[in-house]
């Protein structure tokens, strides 16, 4: 999965750019976040920036590795908005539908 609009910094070694303390830290927020007490998988929602039927809205909206592309909700906070009101990533837009 590939959070919409925001644009954190690398975490994970390997890749052309370099891993970087806000990249960690925004790692371990996402840990804290999506952490549950039992271990298991948390639930989220998640939404997409169109009105497409979810059948369609699961196979456009997804980047350059099959990742889904996507707003995250867990119970009421969006997690996209989180990461920006806590200085995580940059908010962005980048116009690439039609």
């Amino acid at each position: 999965m590939r959070i919409i609009a925001v644009d954190t910094e690398e975490s994970w070694p390997g890749g052309s750019k370099p891993v970087t303390q806000a990249g960690l830290k925004a790692s371990e927020m996402a840990k804290k976040f999506f952490k549950t007490s039992s271990r298991d998988f948390v639930s989220v929602d998640i939404e997409f920036d169109t009105n497409n039927p979810e059948e369609i809205s699961l196979k456009k909206h997804r980047g350059n590795y099959g990742r889904l592309i996507c707003y995250v909700h867990k119970g009421q906070e969006n997690y996209n908005l989180k990461l920006i009101k806590k200085g995580r990533s940059p908010c962005f837009f980048q116009i690439r539908r039609i």
